[in-house]
Formats: C-alpha cells, sequence, structure tokens
C-alpha cells in the first residue's frame, strides 16, 4: 500500500489535459473518462520499473499518461530513443494506459528552438522520426506540442518592451509544429 501512495504522490494527476486520440472528423463531445498522470522521465527507464508503475496505476484506474520527450536525448541516440519510447508506448497499452507525449517542454526552453535555423536542422527531423515511429501504435492517444510554452524564463523574465514579441516567437513555434504534425501524422486532427 505505502508504494501505491508513494507512485500517486509522484504522479500529478491531470483533469481536462487529455484528449481522445481521433480519427473521425467530429471531436469527441466528453473526455471525462481519461484519468491520466504526467510520467515525466519514467517512460526511458527499465522495463521491471515501467510495469511495476503501470501495474500501480492500473490499480490507480490512471488510464492515460503523458511523458515528456527531449529533442537532444533523440539526437544522442535516434534509435535507442525511438525504441524506449515505443517500447514504454506498448507496455503502458498492454496495461490498458495510453500515452500523449509531448514533444517540447516550454518549462525549460531554449530560444534557440524558436529560430527557423532550429527548425530546418533538429526540429522537424526529431518530430517528423518520432512521428513516424510511433504514429500507428494502438496506445497512442494524441501529441502535445509543449507543455506550458508560456511558463519559461524566456517569457516571464524578459524585458516589458520585449514582452510581446517573444510571446509572439513561442506562439508561432507552437503553431507551426501544430500544423506540421497534422501533416505527418494526419490522423491527428
Amino acid at each position: 500500500m505505502k508504494s501505491i501512495k508513494v507512485f500517486a504522490a509522484a504522479f500529478l494527476v491531470l483533469s481536462g489535459i487529455f484528449a481522445e486520440r481521433i480519427y473521425s472528423d467530429e471531436p469527441l463531445k466528453d473526455y471525462s473518462f481519461i484519468r491520466g498522470v504526467c510520467y515525466p522521465g519514467g517512460w526511458s527507464g527499465d522495463q521491471k520499473t515501467i510495469e511495476r508503475d503501470m501495474g500501480y496505476a492500473k490499480r490507480l484506474q490512471i488510464n492515460s499518461t503523458r511523458i515528456w520527450l527531449s529533442y537532444r536525448g533523440f539526437n544522442q541516440d535516434p534509435k535507442g530513443y525511438v525504441e524506449k519510447l515505443r517500447n514504454y508506448i506498448r507496455t503502458a497499452y498492454s496495461f490498458g494506459i495510453t500515452t500523449m507525449p509531448i514533444l517540447f517542454n516550454g518549462n525549460n526552453l531554449n530560444p534557440e528552438t524558436l529560430t527557423k535555423e532550429f527548425r530546418e536542422n533538429t526540429g522537424d527531423k526529431y518530430v517528423k522520426a518520432i512521428i513516424d515511429a510511433v504514429k500507428d501504435e494502438e496506445g497512442l492517444l494524441m501529441w502535445d506540442i509543449m507543455n506550458e510554452p508560456s511558463y519559461c524564463d524566456y517569457l516571464l523574465k524578459s524585458p516589458p518592451e520585449e514582452k510581446q514579441k517573444r510571446l509572439d516567437e513561442v506562439r508561432n513555434f507552437v503553431r507551426y509544429y501544430c500544423s506540421f504534425v497534422k501533416k505527418v501524422d494526419p490522423k491527428m486532427l
């Protein structure tokens, strides 16, 4: 029982954040059946730990997880990174738990990622590789482009005269990748 409490405390239960993976033209009208948690780095851990944690999640009636991805982690070992991601999605789904990967983390936003050069040299390749690798996985719920895009030092600590310009940069980045993801995975509308 103590392990379950520790597991529950480690996860932040989300409400209203997740959405059903939609293959039709009509969005879902009710998302209330989704009971999700954030599982930040555990997805890339060892198999025994993932299975243990998904067992706890199932016992807590969790049916979805939200995980952070990293283009830096991907760039270090693209093949290994994709294998771990695919393994996690499949393992979680074997417990009846879907996954929503987060492509970029706004909390640790590096302003260089907002540039056209980043998109052309790193971002597009990373996003396309990740999506192509897992877009047909049954356990994939949906994509999250960026976690908390407006909650980062780049915006929060910006000089007042720069704030709107920087906010527009972040918004353009998120809009760009929303469109990009829809092109790579048209089922995600």
